[in-house]
């Protein structure tokens, strides 16, 4: 962010700035025009708490400045800021804190619980559903709202507000080469971070033998010779859903402007860069991983697993970046040749 003491002037132009800026601005254009004489200290902090517990901002910004063009030659400012914001997960707020709302209609839940919900042969051959955990289910976030298996209440897991942190990095040199020579050079550096962050991973469609040490042999009505179906496990001992999104963005202007008899100029360089990044950082899992450990007996998709259990489920996690993107403004090089003619 600019500072506002390095501000010299804002520009609005509401209509016909398509003629200087190209089409893009055909609504108008918001000009920052910043000081070419910017002297002094500036440090702020800011801090930000909602009435309701999360959420919390934090700002730190410094910006100074030297030199008199006047009577130095030269003037140098540069200017930080750093702003981040803390989560609030769905149960922070009163409003969010369930998607069950019974006297709305609302019953935004999944099958996909922990302790899972399992499908199995009953002693007359058919296949039913159950849950250990009946009639009570798990609370809060496995509850019971009808039937014979559990609902997740996923919406109560989720970030309302994402982790963010932004900072903005800006500097500008102003230097009179000459009574009638002055240039400018200007860099930017902003980097902005998103951590977004959801229920833990429903990993559905797994099976276990009967010689699972978990498997539940004492559940009412179940035929004990035959291996569990469509197991929908929510993996909460892997932790939220966790997404990191990266951005950043330099910028070098440099512009060298003066006159020459009876000839005003003004010529420059700009180079612009932007990049951005996207990938799981937590509690995603390979299926099939998972399904490896419940069939070979280490992992317990129906109550608590041993460390060895969980440092399994840390290693099946998908972790990196998923996906990127890179782009640098390019200068038009070749016009149509009737568009040329006319130029």
């Amino acid at each position: 962010a600019i500072p506002f003491a390095a501000l010299e002037r804002i520009e609005v132009l509401r209509d016909g700035a398509s003629a200087i800026y190209g089409t893009d601005a055909v609504g108008g254009v918001i000009n920052f025009i910043t000081k070419r004489d910017y002297q002094g200290l500036d440090i702020a902090v800011e801090n930000t708490y909602p009435s309701q517990q999360s959420g919390q901002i934090k700002r730190f910004t410094f910006s100074g400045g030297q030199g008199s063009l006047a009577k130095d030659g030269y003037n140098l400012w540069f200017s930080l800021d750093n702003k981040t914001q803390a989560s609030a997960k769905a149960t922070d707020r009163a409003f969010a804190a369930t998607g069950v709302i019974p006297s709305a209609g609302l019953n935004k839940t999944s099958g996909t619980t922990f302790p899972a919900n399992f499908n199995y042969y009953n002693t007359a051959g058919a296949i039913k559903s159950g849950n250990i955990t009946l009639p009570n289910c798990a609370p809060p976030g496995s509850i019971f709202i009808s039937g014979t298996t559990c609902r997740y209440d996923y919406t109560s897991a989720i970030d309302i507000i994402p982790e963010t942190e932004n900072l903005n990095i800006n500097a500008k040199g102003t230097f009179r080469l000459s009574d009638s020579r002055l240039l400018t050079v200007e860099a930017v550096h902003s980097e902005n971070t998103n951590i977004a962050r959801v229920a833990p991973d429903p990993v559905t469609g797994m099976t276990m033998p009967i010689t699972s040490p978990f498997y539940p042999k004492t559940f009412a009505g179940l035929d004990t010779s035959k291996g569990l179906i469509g197991i929908g496990w929510r993996m909460v001992p892997a932790g939220r859903r966790e997404n990191t999104s990266n951005a950043t963005a330099n910028r070098i202007v440099a512009d060298l402007s003066g006159v020459e008899g009876a000839w005003e100029y003004k010529t420059g360089f700009y180079s612009a860069s932007s990049t951005v990044s996207d990938g799981p950082t937590n509690g995603y899992v390979s299926k099939t991983k998972i399904q490896a450990g419940v069939t070979s007996g280490l992992l317990n998709p129906f109550g608590a697993n041993t460390q060895a259990a969980l440092d399994y489920i840390d290693a099946a996690k998908a972790r990196g970046t998923f996906s990127t993107g890179r782009a640098v403004p390019r200068p038009v090089e070749k016009v149509p040749r009737a568009l040329a003619a006319s130029m």
